[in-house]
């Protein structure tokens, strides 16, 4: 029922006055049977995505330590449950000042943490869920990424370690993904080509031939701006240029550099 309530707006902050959100939190963590739909674990999951869009709950979650009881769900067997958890990621990522309650493994009750450990955390959960069989959850993950990705040099690190880079271009050769989710992967790819072992990894795992094909897309002009951004990183090695020029890049780099009327 809380679930279905959580949908309207006009509901979530009684929801929130009423400490829905530590109930949903604790129900999180109780054990329930994984085998079955639709167990108060699943529902709370549920509930905690549609509510976490707002403010007050966001920040209710932070006071109370909450959003590592939906990181820990990203592991779980529930298909519904992790669709749900990396959800609710998804929308909280959006956020900078959310990024560290996601990154974090338990708040200041584990200080003994190595810091390195203390941000990777979920990290390798969300490389897992990139070849994940629903291209909804592949989506999602890709976002919760980027958004982590743009801040965190840490994330950065932990993404490449848990062997992200080759999950993250083969997204590319998927025919379920959103554009936008391409982009995410673009943007991912950008923020990952500026260090020298990350670009050869890119080139290595064929990212070329799919930046080019993202380039070489007209409709999506925020697409081709990527694409050339990832490739202009990536052309700072001479082997990788080599790379560039072969897969056909030359001709996408021109148009995308001169005026469009040029080539009506």
């Amino acid at each position: 029922a809380i679930c279905n309530l959580a949908v309207e707006s006009a509901n979530k902050e009684a929801l929130v006055a009423a400490n829905g959100v530590e109930a949903l939190v604790s129900l999180l963590l109780l054990p329930t049977d994984r085998s079955s739909p639709g167990s108060s674990c699943e529902a709370a999951a549920k509930a905690l995505w549609n509510l976490v869009d707002s403010q007050k709950v966001r920040r209710r979650l932070q006071q109370i330590g909450g959003v590592v009881s939906i990181s820990l769900l990203l592991s779980s067997s529930s298909g519904a449950e992790v669709e749900a958890a990396v959800g609710t990621l998804a929308v909280l990522s959006e956020s900078e000042s959310m990024h560290g309650d996601i990154l974090s493994v338990g708040g200041a009750n584990h200080s003994h943490v190595c810091v390195r450990a203390y941000m990777a955390y979920p990290i390798p959960l969300l490389v897992a869920l990139l070849t994940h069989e629903k291209a909804g959850v592949r989506n999602r993950t890709i976002t919760t990424l980027w958004h982590l990705c743009s801040t965190n040099s840490s994330v950065r690190e932990a993404l490449v370690e848990a062997g992200g880079l080759r999950s993250v271009v083969e997204l590319f050769r998927r025919d379920d993904m959103a554009v936008v989710s391409l982009e995410a992967a673009a943007k991912v790819l950008w923020s990952l080509a500026a260090q020298p072992e990350a670009r050869a990894e890119i080139v290595q795992w064929g990212a070329v031939p799919a930046l080019v094909g993202l380039l070489g897309n007209s409709a999506r002009p925020s697409g081709q701006e990527l694409a050339a951004k990832v490739l202009w990183n990536l052309s700072v090695d001479e082997e990788n240029r080599r790379c560039i020029a072969e897969a056909g890049a030359a001709t996408h780099l021109v148009r995308h550099a001169l005026p469009c009327r040029l080539f009506v």
